[in-house]
């Protein structure tokens, strides 16, 4: 599913709020997703959904488009996908992507309590994660996240490390 939104203010909190959505509904079906930091559903330890927002430009004004991707009822995916997964849920997909856009909409409007959701979900924090920066490899402890979102790292120096974007890895 793809949706489209004019960019303002609180854009960079769309995935997370992308994120909280998707869970929230699946929650409200049975499962029991949780958030690999920043764009990934995860449900008994596989991959069900990812999500990807990306800023266009056209003719001047600037949108971002939300694309999400769950796998709802596939069984079997090739070997080199061992974390994919689906929801395994007899649900109606219309009526789950209706669910998920009314909730992205919904918290598009108000998102005042995202943050705190968005934390609450995540399975990383607490957790060491390995990370790229600038063609280096990190790792560090997940701390917490910030008020975009944003993914606070514990170094194992006591410094601290903020990813705003990006792909992190974790023994789940």
């Amino acid at each position: 599913m793809t949706l489209v939104f004019e960019e303002r203010g609180n854009s960079e909190l769309l995935t997370p709020l992308a994120a909280v959505a998707v869970c929230e509904v699946l929650s409200s079906i049975g499962a029991d997703p949780k958030i690999k930091w920043v764009n990934d559903i995860f449900i008994n330890g596989k991959k069900v959904c990812g999500i990807l927002a990306e800023r266009i430009i056209n003719n001047g004004n600037s949108y971002i488009t939300l694309g999400i991707g769950l796998n709802i009822t596939t069984q079997h995916f090739p070997v080199e996908l061992k974390a994919a997964g689906s929801i395994n849920i007899n649900c109606d997909k219309e009526y789950i992507a209706d669910k998920i856009s009314d909730k992205i909409l919904d918290y598009y409007q108000d998102d005042s309590e995202i943050i705190n959701k968005y934390r609450q979900l995540l399975f990383v924090i607490g957790k060491e994660v390995t990370y790229f920066k600038n063609n280096i490899e990190f790792k560090g402890f997940a701390a917490d996240i910030n008020e975009n979102c944003n993914l606070i790292i514990k170094l194992p120096d006591g410094s601290t490390d903020i990813l705003s974007s990006g792909e992190i890895s974790i023994r789940i």
